[in-house]
């Protein structure tokens, strides 16, 4: 119960202070930057724990095997797909400084 409410704290805090800095780094026009990649690979993490430990709270009431579910690899899959085209934006967007 710990674990759950943990990554869910954690997730929670990684996806606000990742909205705030995107919607702060608008008026500047940088929007792609390393510190909302490093915020996006902790909440793929977050997200692929919490969705462990929600699937398997059933513990917690008697049940004694643990569970593995489709919902549990699809949206951290997601996520990592999302982080993954993001770090690209932010490589085109550093080397397009470069280039001005």
């Amino acid at each position: 119960m710990l674990c759950y409410s943990f990554s869910t704290i954690i997730l929670i805090f990684l996806s606000s202070k990742f909205i705030i800095t995107s919607l702060g780094k608008l008026d500047i026009k940088r929007l792609f930057n390393r510190q909302n990649t490093k915020l996006l690979w902790g909440i793929t993490i977050a997200d692929f724990f919490f969705k462990f430990f929600s699937l398997n709270i059933n513990i917690l009431f008697g049940l004694r095997e643990i569970q593995f579910g489709s919902e549990m690899i699809i949206s951290p899959l997601l996520f990592l797909i999302m982080t993954l085209m993001y770090e690209v934006a932010v490589s085109i967007t550093e080397e397009n400084e470069l280039i001005i």
